[in-house]
């Protein structure tokens, strides 16, 4: 067996790669991709996808349309690691109790939990657990383009969503 001290980032990854950006739903917009249906946000979302997740589901919520605010993610690494870091690619949880979870379980209790303050636009789900998510850092987003996706999910008021477009067709 290797030495725990002697892992590379890759060796505790896990089997199966963490959703990006190429394919996944950034944790602003979880209907990007068609990762979930747009009722997600509706008053059944909680019902049909919130089961079993009730504080992730609402963690989520409170980030849709909001690319460039920050949260926290967390993920467990075997304990021995000197030094380590939540890598590009890596499952990460934005749940810290989901995150001690897995370590008790997958690294059977030798573990300890890592985090990282980062942005809604850089964590992406696969559309099977709000509890895990792959980390792909992306560029920021600016406030024009931050109110077409809240546009886009229908968040600006008709006045707004108007006063953006007019702006937007001014600059053409």
């Amino acid at each position: 067996m290797r030495d725990l001290m002697n892992l590379v980032e890759n060796d505790y990854r896990g089997e199966h790669l963490a959703p990006d950006s190429a394919g996944g739903a950034p944790l602003y917009n979880l209907t990007s991709n068609e990762i979930y249906p747009p009722d997600v946000y509706s008053s059944v979302g909680h019902s049909y996808y919130g089961e079993g997740y009730s504080n992730a589901f609402h963690q989520c919520m409170s980030y849709k349309g909001h690319p460039n605010r920050v949260v926290t993610i967390y993920r467990a690494v075997p304990s021995d690691l000197v030094r380590p870091k939540i890598n590009v690619g890596d499952w990460v949880s934005i749940n810290r109790a989901y995150a001690k979870e897995h370590g008790v379980s997958v690294l059977n209790g030798k573990y300890k939990i890592i985090s990282m303050t980062v942005y809604a636009r850089d964590i992406y789900t696969d559309g099977n657990s709000l509890e895990e998510w792959g980390y792909d850092p992306q560029p920021y987003i600016s406030r024009e383009n931050e109110n077409r996706i809240r546009v886009s999910l229908g968040m600006l008021p008709v006045e707004q969503a108007r006063a953006a477009a007019a702006a937007r067709k001014s600059q053409s």
